[in-house]
């Protein structure tokens, strides 16, 4: 866990109050003090400061397709005990990372390669192709790792897992804007952005 927002209360994983939703998410969301006003216009009662619980209570309330609203980096995992069902997901590019491996009966997960290598029903055998990925162009294209068993999942998508696990479906892509024509006018829309993103990763207890 990136804990950098009410570290003493925002234990992972965090239980809804039902106790029927955990989530446990590595990461940041730059918007979460934004997005908790809405939930508390509904109604909805904080226990923490934290974009944790936010997260949480965002699904517990409008479900997986609430994801395109965040701004932040983050590698999410979240159970749903109503429907019995795991949903994984990794921000929209890629900044944290999110491999996951199938056996038989189960699917393992975690933000680095080597914590699945420590499960006995791992293969931790290398995977051929992706060497010669690696030689030939300098990285391993999505969704293979240098591990036979061992899948990332890609960039602004998600992976839902219930009876079976479905295929990663894509949540998020860019989207076109319109520019000023003239060269002030891109600049000042430069800065703006620039000053926004900044002013959004600043914060932090």
């Amino acid at each position: 866990r990136l804990a950098v927002i009410d570290p003493p209360r925002s234990h992972q994983p965090m239980v809804s109050a039902d106790g029927q939703t955990a989530i446990a998410f590595n990461g940041a969301l730059y918007n979460f003090r934004e997005l908790r006003r809405q939930l508390e216009d509904t109604g909805v009662v904080f226990q923490t400061d934290g974009d944790t619980e936010v997260l949480l209570q965002h699904f517990c309330k409008y479900g997986p397709e609430m994801f395109g609203r965040f701004t932040g980096m983050a590698a999410v995992a979240i159970y749903d005990g109503h429907n019995q069902s795991l949903l994984l997901l990794r921000d929209a590019v890629g900044q944290k990372p999110l491999h996951y491996a199938f056996t038989p009966d189960r699917i393992i997960f975690a933000s680095e390669a080597k914590a699945l290598l420590a499960h006995p029903e791992v293969n931790g055998d290398l995977r051929r192709i992706s060497i010669t990925s690696y030689l030939t162009t300098g990285y391993i294209p999505y969704p293979e790792s240098i591990y036979s068993d061992i899948l990332k999942l890609n960039p602004g998508h998600s992976l839902y897992v219930a009876d079976k696990p479905s295929r990663p479906k894509m949540y998020w892509k860019p989207s076109w804007i319109s520019l000023p024509a003239d060269k002030a006018g891109r600049v000042e829309l430069t800065r703006q952005k620039l000053r926004r993103s900044v002013s959004q990763r600043l914060v932090s207890d």
